[in-house]
């Protein structure tokens, strides 16, 4: 369920009903809406041999989604700083909501700056080493906003304590 790059947000009544369907396992739900979510949790649990399950979609949803009782995330963020949301997860699901909630609030600044309209765009380069990471944006093609942006490059930094630092420079925002 991802109202934001579709026509429509699925109703709880609706994912419900596809939760019957035997090969259908869950759902990754990022319409954002933590009572709806934590609506087809309750609604779905009892769903097939596992649970029906509920992957959270928007990265910045994930600790609650998972507080709510869901699965996991579908993560876009997690293909830069996979082991930090896996610390998260697995600290969450062993009930460290504390140790949970301090990764969460080190990654919002990285997963904030992931959705500045940057999934229109393609990534073209992408590297890191054991203090950086740096994706660097081609122009935007024709047709979006503006024909011919100055490419733009996200420099993202982490401390040895962990803690993120970024910034923007180049044409990433309109």
């Amino acid at each position: 369920n991802v109202p934001s790059r579709s026509a429509l947000n699925m109703t709880t009544q609706t994912v419900c009903a596809l939760a019957e369907v035997p090969n259908i396992v869950g759902i990754k739900e990022a319409s954002g809406d933590l009572a709806q979510i934590g609506a087809i949790i309750d609604a779905t649990a009892g769903h097939g041999p596992e649970g029906f399950r509920v992957w959270s979609g928007n990265d910045s949803d994930t600790l609650a989604v998972m507080a709510l009782g869901g699965y996991g995330v579908v993560s876009v963020a997690s293909h830069l700083v996979g082991r930090q949301i896996r610390a998260m997860i697995d600290a969450s699901l062993d009930g460290r909501n504390v140790e949970a909630a301090a990764i969460h609030h080190r990654l919002m600044p990285l997963i904030d700056i992931l959705f500045i309209e940057l999934l229109f765009l393609v990534l073209t380069s992408a590297y890191t080493d054991s203090t950086s990471l740096s994706l660097s944006l081609p122009p935007a093609a024709t047709g979006i906003r503006d024909p011919e942006p100055l490419p733009g490059t996200i420099r993202v930094t982490v401390d040895a304590d962990g803690t993120l630092h970024a910034a923007i420079s180049g044409a990433l925002t309109y």
